[in-house]
């Protein structure tokens, strides 16, 4: 779980955005198109193991759309 100021700020291209008015001046963040990519790695013993898997997201608090595979 992330946020888009947060991984700005872990690269450098931000300021913290929770000092002083950072965050009120990186307002237009907001307004952006990002996308968050990563790799789901499942074992095969695990898939022979469960029948079901959940897929839970942790931070999403506004609007997604969620592709797999």
């Amino acid at each position: 779980p992330s946020t888009l100021h947060l991984n700005l700020e872990k690269h450098k291209v931000i300021p913290n955005p929770f000092f002083g008015n950072n965050l009120q001046n990186q307002s237009t963040l907001s307004d952006c198109s990002v996308k968050f990519k990563t790799n789901i790695v499942i074992k095969e013993s695990e898939l022979r193991e469960y029948k079901t898997r959940a897929l839970v997201f942790e931070g999403i608090d506004t609007y997604a759309e969620i592709y797999l595979n």
